[in-house]
């Protein structure tokens, strides 16, 4: 009988670290063409808006109600927070010459897919300045007892990236190093949009 309990609790141990390691390239390739037409829409309006006023938007509860947007100049940030659906978020978004039917949709957008958090992330290659928007969502999926809560991270970029033969991003002059965006590995899904599962939404 104490062998079967012993058998039984390994096994148990043995399911929970295969739960709790990292979902593959399956996963996150399957993820991201189920809503790729409104991740590239939401990507799309972003850098569209940002280049207007720039700013960054996260859902600050697991309900997706609560706002912190990030209001950017070249010398401050400035956040508050919102609840989407009082007029407020509007009213504030209109004094600082936001776009804000726009940015209002755009977050209703990001609240369909469970998408957290978005961002422009500024980067140098070869002395030139150049930036990808940077969007992580929450999925359940990813979630475990050991682990907590994990994000799905997408980095889009604007030109063709370089992977090795694990898929993993690495640096266009060496290949041979790994490049890392806010400290994680990120993996190729496209040649310019790569995946990360991290335990930080930004």
């Amino acid at each position: 009988m104490q062998k079967i309990i012993y058998h039984i609790i390994i096994a148990f141990f043995l399911c929970s670290i295969m739960a709790c390691s990292t979902p593959g390239k399956n996963f996150a390739t399957r993820y991201y063409n189920e809503n790729k037409e409104m991740l590239d829409s939401i990507r799309n309006r972003f850098r569209n808006y940002y280049a207007i006023r720039p700013f960054h938007l996260q859902f600050e509860d697991r309900n997706f109600r609560y706002i912190s947007f990030e209001m950017l100049t070249d010398s401050s940030r400035h956040i508050y927070g919102f609840d989407l659906l009082e007029k407020d978020f509007a009213d504030t978004l209109e004094k600082y010459n936001y776009p804000a039917a726009e940015i209002i949709g755009l977050a209703a957008d990001m609240r369909l897919i469970h998408c957290t958090w978005i961002s422009k992330l500024d980067y140098y290659e070869n002395r030139q300045q150049k930036s990808l928007v940077f969007i992580s969502m929450r999925n359940s999926h990813l979630n475990s007892f050991l682990n907590g809560e994990k994000y799905y991270a997408l980095a889009f970029f604007n030109d063709r990236q370089f992977f090795d033969k694990q898929g993993r991003l690495t640096d266009k002059t060496e290949r041979r190093r790994m490049r890392e965006i806010n400290g994680q590995v990120f993996y190729r899904i496209t040649d310019r949009i790569c995946y990360a599962i991290t335990g930080n939404f930004r």
